[in-house]
C-alpha cells in the first residue's frame, strides 16, 4: 500500500508551490478589500487598482502624455483544450507553461500565465467603473515581477444596466446551455474563451475547447485601441505584493450584453453578491505613463547585452540569455537537492517521534541501585508490550522510508520525461530561429547563442523548462504543467 507523502507533517511539492504563490490566503470581498491585512494589503504606498481621471491630451500635470517605449506582444492562437476555473473569488483561464507567448516591455520579457475576470472593473475612469475587466497576467522570465495587461468591456450603447437575473436563470442547466451567439450586438470572440460551456460553480473546473478551425486569438486583448495607461502597482488580491507593472487600456472594448451578464452572474453568485473588485487605492507620488502596444518583437538592432531576450519561441536569443540560463541551472540543481535533503530529515524526525510516542520506555531508564556507585546503574526491566510496539514502529519507519524513496524515484522519472519533451520542443524552436536569423549579420551574437542552445550545448534540460515556464525548479514546473 502506498502511503501518502503528506502524512506525518511532510509537505508535498504541490503544497509548497501553493504556499509560495500566496493562493492559500483566506479573504472575501464583503468590504471590497478595505479590511485586508494579509501580506502588503494594508499598505497604501504602491497598491492597486487606481483611478484614471486623465486623457492622452491632459495628464496628471495638465500636459499631454508623452508616449513611452512600446509594449510588444506576441501570442500564438489557442487551438487546444484548456482549463476554466472558478476559485470562489474569480473566473480564471489557466495557461501556465503552455508556451503561448508573452510580452516585452522596457527590454524585459514576460511569459503568459493566466486570464482573470473581474466584475465590476477594478480600475476606474473619472471615478466610474465599467461592467467587466479582464486581466492578462504575465510573469517575468528573470524574477518574481509581473506585468498585467487590463482590458475593460462594456456592451453597445451609452449606458450599462445589469439585468435583474440570477446565475441560474441566465445560464440555464448544463445540458441546455448555449454559448453567446456571434450574431449578438457587440459580441467579443475572446470572451467566449470563458463561455464555451456553462461556467462552473465555486471551486469548480471545466474544460474549455478550442480547435484548429475555431481558435481563440489572445492578441485581441492587446491590440492597440487608444493606448494604455502604465503605472507601478500591486496584485489586487492577497498578498497584494507590490511587484506588478500595470498596463490598463484607456478605452473599453465591446462585448454583447449576454456575455457580460453571464460572467457577472457567475462572479456575483460566488461572492454573495459582492463582486470581486477591490476599491481604488491612492496614487501618491507614482508616475503614470502612456504606452502604445505593437504586435511582434523589438527590432534586432534594439537588443543589446543589457536587453532581456524576447519570448524564446519566436525571438532571437542574445548571448547573455544563454549565460543566464546556465546560471539558473545551478539554482535548479540546488533547489532539487535541498528538497530531497529536507524530505529525508522530515522522514527521520517523523519516524523517531512516532517510535517515541508509541514506546517511550522501550530502552528503559537508568535506575540507581542501593550500595552501588552512581556510576554503575542497572536498566529498568523492559515491558514486553513496549518492545512489540517498538518493533512495530521500526517497521512503520521502514515502510515510510521505502514509500518516500519510491515516490521520489517515480517523480524524478516523470520529471525527466516532461523535461526531455520540453527540451526537444524548445530545441526545435531554437533551430527554426537560427534558420530565420542566419540572413541577418547584425544578429550574429544572438544566432550563436541560439545555435548553442538549440544543439543542447549550453545548459541542462531543466533550464529549458525554466525558460518555457518561468518556474525556478523542475518540481514547480512539473506541478504547474499539471494545473495544480
Amino acid at each position: 500500500m502506498r502511503l501518502p507523502i503528506a502524512i506525518l507533517g511532510i509537505v508535498a511539492p504541490a503544497a509548497l508551490l501553493s504556499r509560495r504563490s500566496g493562493n492559500d490566503f483566506a479573504f472575501d470581498y464583503s468590504k471590497n478589500g478595505m479590511d485586508w491585512v494579509q501580506g502588503m494589503c494594508a499598505s497604501r504606498e504602491r497598491q492597486s487598482p487606481i483611478d484614471f481621471p486623465w486623457t492622452p491630451e491632459k495628464g496628471p500635470d495638465g500636459q499631454p502624455f508623452q508616449p513611452k517605449a512600446p509594449l510588444y506582444f506576441s501570442y500564438e492562437d489557442i487551438r487546444e483544450n484548456f482549463d476554466v476555473l472558478n476559485s470562489g473569488h474569480e473566473i480564471v483561464v489557466s495557461l501556465v507553461g503552455r508556451g503561448y507567448g508573452g510580452v516585452i516591455y522596457n527590454r524585459q520579457s514576460y511569459d503568459l500565465q493566466q486570464l482573470v475576470v473581474r466584475a465590476h472593473s477594478e480600475h476606474t475612469f473619472f471615478g466610474k467603473s465599467r461592467p467587466l475587466e479582464v486581466q492578462v497576467v504575465h510573469q517575468s522570465t528573470a524574477g518574481p515581477a509581473q506585468l498585467v495587461v487590463s482590458t475593460t468591456f462594456e456592451p453597445p450603447g451609452s449606458a450599462w444596466t445589469p439585468a435583474l437575473t440570477t446565475m441560474n436563470s441566465t445560464m440555464g442547466a448544463a445540458d441546455d446551455y448555449l454559448p453567446p451567439s456571434e450574431d449578438d450586438a457587440g459580441f467579443a470572440g475572446i470572451l467566449n474563451i470563458f463561455l464555451g460551456s456553462k461556467l462552473p460553480g465555486p471551486a469548480g473546473r471545466l474544460t474549455g475547447y478550442a480547435t484548429e478551425l475555431s481558435p481563440f486569438r489572445l492578441s485581441e486583448l492587446l491590440e492597440d485601441n487608444g493606448g494604455f495607461f502604465e503605472y507601478s502597482g500591486s496584485m489586487t488580491a492577497p498578498p497584494c505584493a507590490e511587484i506588478v507593472t500595470w498596463m490598463v487600456r484607456r478605452t473599453a472594448l465591446k462585448a454583447s450584453a449576454r456575455q457580460i451578464q453571464l460572467l457577472r452572474d457567475a462572479i456575483f453568485s460566488a461572492t454573495d453578491g459582492k463582486g470581486n473588485s477591490r476599491l481604488t487605492m491612492p496614487l501618491n507620488n507614482r508616475i503614470v505613463g502612456y504606452v502604445h502596444s505593437m504586435e511582434g518583437i523589438p527590432p534586432v538592432g534594439d537588443l543589446t547585452e543589457a536587453t532581456p531576450a524576447p519570448i524564446p519561441s519566436d525571438a532571437t536569443l542574445p548571448k547573455w540569455r544563454a549565460e543566464e540560463w546556465a546560471a539558473q541551472s545551478v539554482m535548479v540543481s540546488k533547489d532539487a537537492l535541498d528538497y530531497v535533503k529536507d524530505l529525508d530529515q522530515r522522514l527521520r524526525a517523523a519516524a523517531n517521534a512516532q517510535a517515541e510516542a508509541m514506546a517511550p520506555d522501550m530502552f528503559g531508564t537508568p535506575k540507581e541501585v542501593p550500595g552501588v556507585s552512581s556510576a554503575v546503574t542497572t536498566p529498568t526491566p523492559v515491558n514486553p508490550t513496549a518492545v512489540a510496539l517498538a518493533k512495530y514502529a521500526k517497521m512503520m519507519e521502514s515502510g515510510l522510508r521505502a514509500a518516500a524513496k519510491q515516490t521520489v524515484l517515480e517523480t524524478e522519472e516523470e520529471l525527466e520525461k516532461q523535461v526531455a519533451h520540453a527540451a526537444q520542443v524548445q530545441a526545435q524552436k531554437n533551430i527554426d530561429v537560427v534558420k530565420q536569423q542566419q540572413a541577418r549579420p547584425s544578429a550574429s551574437d544572438s544566432v550563436g547563442a541560439v545555435s548553442t542552445m538549440a544543439m543542447g550545448g549550453a545548459a541542462p534540460v531543466h533550464v529549458a523548462i525554466r525558460g518555457a515556464t518561468g518556474y525556478g525548479s523542475p518540481v514547480q514546473a512539473y506541478y504547474a504543467a499539471q494545473g495544480r
